[in-house]
């Protein structure tokens, strides 16, 4: 059984790299057509070297199919993300719902858009009442495991509900669609969240890193729709103005993602 599982993982590793790979390549050869002068971060590019550095060059931040293992397995949970920045500012995000043909954009102090009906965050303010959002990430050590599962059991008991989608992207979508609250997840990247964090602000939604630094250049990061539901805020035994950093904290080191999610 576990020779077989090792063997259905790598296959799985195989194919996820090639098409993630191959839909990276396109897409930077679009861009670099349309501003030859700009750089590129993403999963493909570090893995080949690169720096994952955000600097104040006009930057593409891409993730070419987010919810990896959602597409091998043909499951319709995944999506195109691609975010631009200047002088390490997000400018606009562009996310596409491949199976249900939804284009979700975001321009800096233009608003935010799903096919052009704009989108708003909810106005929930009772974190009791709210839908929460998550994801388990590619890691399965014992260490991540336990973390994810104790952070979910308190979310069970705290929130109205939690779901887990498969993809980091759209889950952060439903942020600014007001369809869910709130959204949280470890050891993120910034191909993950660069094009969802223009969307979520400019949908009225807030876009936190639980260490106080840029999230563009970590991997450490809370998505929130409101200032007014708070992770943490009726968890027994905790103090509600440290409640935020607490509640989230992260693992130290940053995952590494092969395949994504």
């Amino acid at each position: 059984i576990i020779r077989h599982q090792l063997c259905a993982n790598s296959q799985f590793a195989r194919v996820a790299r090639k098409w993630r790979k191959k839909a990276f390549d396109r897409k930077n050869n679009v861009a670099k057509e349309k501003l030859p002068s700009s750089l590129f971060i993403g999963e493909e590019s570090t893995a080949a070297g690169s720096t994952c550095l955000l600097t104040d060059d006009p930057t593409w931040i891409i993730d070419p199919i987010d919810g990896t293992c959602n597409f091998v397995h043909r499951f319709p949970t995944v999506a195109v993300s691609i975010g631009f920045a200047v002088n390490q500012e997000l400018e606009f995000g562009v996310i596409y719902h491949c199976t249900e043909e939804k284009m979700y954009t975001g321009r800096r102090g233009h608003g935010a858009f799903c096919n052009q009906e704009r989108l708003q965050v909810t106005k929930q303010t009772d974190i009791r009442n709210a839908l929460i959002v998550t994801e388990i990430g590619p890691k399965r050590d014992p260490a991540t495991l336990k973390l994810f599962l104790k952070y979910l059991l308190i979310g069970s008991l705290i929130t109205h509900r939690v779901r887990v989608i498969g993809s980091a992207t759209l889950a952060l979508c439903h942020i600014a669609a007001g369809t869910a609250d709130a959204f949280y997840q470890y050891g993120l990247h910034c191909w993950d969240l660069a094009a969802a964090t223009v969307i979520i602000r400019e949908a009225g939604g807030v876009v936190i890193d639980t260490t106080g630094t840029s999230f563009l250049n970590h991997h450490r990061a809370v998505a929130v729709q409101g200032k007014a539901v708070k992770p943490g805020k009726c968890m027994p035994g905790k103090n509600p103005s440290r409640s935020r950093s607490h509640a989230a904290q992260p693992p130290e080191k940053a995952d590494t993602v092969e395949g994504s999610e």
